[in-house]
């Protein structure tokens, strides 16, 4: 019978690109499951971040809000540092909010966000 060896942990920019794929796919949990994954070492702070902001969409495309929302809250101000995840947290967050009957607040943090911190992909 063969054993089978833990898979290797990934870089925190590969995680990010696959759970990304997963989300698109509708496979939320997978995507959630597979952030856990992480290489330790890996010190990409900014892949890192973005990997939290995505499993918050898959948290809240289960239905759970409230965990993505305390997600966000709970790592929010070191996505200030790099514009990507500046703007993918305020944008994030504002996602969270307009879908929790806080329009206001969502609208204001759209407001916030200067689209040139994004990539032109997006």
């Amino acid at each position: 019978m063969p054993t089978s060896r833990p898979s290797p942990p990934l870089s925190a920019a590969r995680t990010n690109d696959v759970i990304n794929s997963l989300i698109t796919n509708g496979r939320y949990q997978d995507a959630i499951d597979l952030a856990t994954r992480v290489d330790a070492q890996d010190r990409d702070d900014t892949s890192r971040l973005l990997i939290e902001i995505n499993v918050a969409e898959a948290e809240y495309n289960q239905g759970r809000w409230d965990l993505a929302e305390a997600r966000m809250l709970a790592f929010g101000h070191r996505c200030e540092r790099a514009p990507i995840t500046r703007a993918g947290c305020r944008l994030q967050r504002a996602w969270i909010l307009a879908h929790t009957s806080r329009g206001a607040e969502a609208v204001a943090l759209c407001e916030s966000v200067d689209v040139r911190w994004l990539p032109v992909l997006y």
